[in-house]
């Protein structure tokens, strides 16, 4: 008998289910103002996500077709000791 009877309430759930819908109801409605503002930060906050990853992706697209364009290398080397003729060509090459 009390497994038919769990089977009769399965559609209406438990019976605390109801108050507590009610009670969750009544506090949003009185809480709207947080809600709202909580809402608000959490977009703001997924927009500058990808904002700024769009961001990120255009500049390194940039540099990478700057880097095609000009043959410039993604490296560069502190000199500290060369012959003179590695120096000289350095120095001129620089801009």
């Amino acid at each position: 008998e009390r497994g038919s009877q769990r089977f009769a309430n399965a559609g209406r759930g438990h019976p605390l289910v109801r108050p507590l819908q009610r009670k969750l109801s009544r506090d949003l409605r009185h809480s709207w103002p947080q809600v709202v503002s909580i809402t608000s930060v959490l977009a703001a906050g997924n927009a500058s996500l990808v904002a700024l990853q769009g961001t990120i992706f255009g500049l390194q697209r940039a540099r990478s077709t700057l880097y095609d364009a000009t043959g410039v290398v993604d490296a560069e080397a502190r000199l500290d000791y060369a012959p003179e003729v590695v120096g000289r060509r350095s120095r001129s090459s620089q801009v």
